[in-house]
């Protein structure tokens, strides 16, 4: 026995009460291509996870931030970053903690101070180059002075 058929009209007005839920949410094919990425620009973000994992290709620890818009069109969007910790990576970590207002005398300290971040308020710059995007930390403020050495004057 085969179901009965319904009446399109029936069926339309049924699905119409989903109509706001379907179009708020992403589908797996928007997620794999990046259509569901925010487009390039700066936004304002709080830090909600940043945790230690380690990169698949390089077996390399890494540190993989979460932020989520604050303000504007993309309000509640998740930003992700991955930071690479090795020899070559490290003068653009201590600069990424530094914007983050954590100043660190030694890079094994910052374990301890993880819990320090999530939860900042900051801004970040989104850009896509060649395909790739890159998701940069902003200056918050003026930037500090290392040393007396620095003044060019």
């Amino acid at each position: 026995m085969s179901p009965k058929p319904v009446r399109t009209s029936d069926v339309t007005a049924e699905l119409a009460q989903f109509d706001d839920l379907y179009q708020a949410a992403g589908s797996d094919a928007n997620r794999e291509t990046g259509q569901n990425e925010i487009p390039d620009g700066e936004y304002p973000v709080v830090v909600e996870q940043v945790e230690f994992t380690r990169s698949q290709t390089s077996g390399n620890n890494m540190m993989a931030w979460k932020f989520r818009v604050c303000d504007g069109a993309f309000t509640g969007r998740l930003v992700r970053k991955y930071r690479v910790i090795n020899e070559r990576t490290i003068p653009w970590l201590k600069e990424e903690l530094l914007k983050c207002g954590l100043k660190l005398d030694r890079l094994s300290e910052l374990p301890a101070h993880i819990p320090n971040l999530q939860g900042k308020e900051m801004k970040i710059l989104k850009r896509t180059k060649d395909g790739n995007s890159n998701v940069y930390i902003q200056w918050s403020g003026p930037r500090p002075i290392e040393s007396e050495d620095d003044l060019p004057f």
